[in-house]
């Protein structure tokens, strides 16, 4: 009997900007998607700011990787909408976080990422770093790899008008959900940010 295949959804934030998006997505799809990528599911949510770019050719650049993609394009958005349009359409049991801040430069094995959320019912997020860096990114700007049971925890508590930063910072609800759950941070040298 052939075992379950393991879903991922593919979580991103970002600009108009096309050329950004192209970079980005290039590297998660050669560093970390490329031998999975026919169990990937894109939910992307494409802001109406950054370059005057029309939002669907950026939405296009990212989805001509995959099969299977669900594209937010709002003619307005305030902080934090993005995240959770994203949040509210993920199905995969495991959620890779991507902002468009942030790019992959070195192969990483998506299975190394996910193993301490597959060990633990209480695991949750796996914060991707810089080498060097060991603080917490989630919601900081810098990818994550969740549990679907932790981000639906947590949808709940986002609140609209809010950047990532200010969720954390300001929502007592939001960080006492958090400390329930089991947290790693996963050091990647081959994270860079974004220009």
């Amino acid at each position: 009997m052939t075992p379950p295949v393991t879903m991922y959804d593919i979580c991103i934030t970002a600009s108009r900007d096309v050329e950004l998006v192209k970079e980005v997505m290039h590297g998660l799809y050669r560093y970390l998607l490329h031998p999975v990528i026919d169990q990937c599911r894109l939910v992307i949510h494409i802001e109406p700011v950054g370059s005057n770019c029309p939002s669907h050719l950026a939405a296009a650049s990212a989805a001509s990787y995959f099969s299977r993609y669900v594209i937010g394009m709002p003619l307005s958005t305030q902080p934090g909408d993005g995240l959770i349009w994203c949040w509210r359409y993920v199905q995969s049991p495991w959620i890779i976080h991507w902002p468009e801040t942030s790019l992959l430069t070195t192969p990483v094995e998506i299975q190394k990422l996910i193993a301490p959320l597959q060990n633990s019912t209480k695991a949750g997020v796996v914060s991707l770093v810089p080498k060097g860096n060991e603080h917490d990114s989630l919601f900081r700007g810098l990818p994550a790899v969740m549990s679907r049971r932790f981000v639906a925890s947590c949808l709940p508590y986002l609140k609209p008008g809010y950047n990532g930063e200010q969720q954390l910072n300001n929502n007592i609800a939001l960080r006492r959900n958090m400390r329930k759950w089991g947290r790693f941070i996963e050091q990647i040298p081959g994270i860079k940010k974004a220009v």
